[in-house]
C-alpha cells in the first residue's frame, strides 16, 4: 500500500508514525488505513490496521496519545469523469467527486493501542463535526483530561468549504492550460466560513 505524504514524529514515544491506504479504495464505498509506528532504530514497533466503511479521501491526518485522527474527505464516483479519465484526456481525480450528502465533516477517531480497541467504543462511528470541509493540513492536535472521567480531543486544520471546492480547478489550478488563478477559489462566497473545533 502507497504511504501518504505526510508522517509525523511523537516526541513522547520517539517514535516515527507513518500511514498507508488502499489507492483503490477512492473508487470503492470503503477505507483500508494501515498506521505503522517506528523506534529511534527504525524498527517496526506497532501496525494498527482499520476498515472504514465508507467512501473517503484524505491527504493529512493527526494522533494524540490514544487516537489516530482521520478527517472523513467525503467522495463520491463521478461517472462522467471516470470515463474522461479513462481516455487520458483527464486527470484520474476527475473520477472523483466530492460527495454532498451530507452537512456534516466525519472526524474519525481510531485507537492508537489495544487497550483503546478493547474500551468498547465504536470507532467506525464518526464525531460528526457541525460543517461541510474538505480537509487540508492539520496544524496540532492534542487531547486533555476532561474532568468527567473521558477526554477532550483539539484539532486545529484548514479546509475548504464544499460549496465551491472541486477538483477539475483545485486550488485555481487549471491543468489544462497549466496556469495559476488562486481568485477562482473566491468567486464564490454563499456563507461566512467558521472555524472547525472539535472538543
Amino acid at each position: 500500500m502507497p504511504l501518504l505524504a505526510h508522517y509525523k514524529v511523537d516526541p513522547k514515544r520517539n517514535r516515527l508514525l507513518m500511514v498507508a491506504c488502499n489507492t483503490e479504495d477512492m473508487l470503492l464505498p470503503r477505507a483500508n488505513f494501515t498506521f505503522y509506528e517506528f523506534d529511534a532504530g527504525f524498527r517496526l514497533v506497532q501496525k494498527m490496521e482499520f476498515v472504514l466503511p465508507a467512501h473517503l479521501m484524505i491527504h493529512d491526518w493527526a494522533f494524540t496519545d490514544s487516537h489516530y485522527v482521520v478527517l472523513g474527505n467525503k467522495i463520491r464516483l463521478d461517472i462522467p469523469g471516470s470515463m474522461l479519465a479513462m481516455t487520458r484526456t483527464h486527470p484520474m481525480i476527475a473520477a472523483l467527486a466530492l460527495d454532498p450528502g451530507r452537512r456534516t465533516t466525519p472526524v474519525y477517531l481510531l485507537p492508537r493501542s489495544t487497550e483503546a480497541v478493547a474500551s468498547g467504543r465504536d470507532w467506525t462511528v464518526p464525531v460528526e463535526a457541525p460543517s461541510q470541509m474538505w480537509s487540508l493540513h492539520v496544524g496540532n492536535t492534542f487531547e486533555e483530561d476532561n474532568g468527567r472521567g473521558g477526554l477532550d480531543l483539539h484539532l486545529h486544520m484548514s479546509g475548504c468549504s464544499y460549496d465551491w471546492f472541486h477538483f477539475h480547478k483545485m486550488f485555481g489550478y487549471n491543468w489544462k492550460n497549466k496556469k495559476l488563478e488562486p481568485s477562482f477559489m473566491n468567486a464564490v462566497k454563499t456563507k461566512e466560513m467558521l472555524p472547525l473545533v472539535l472538543t
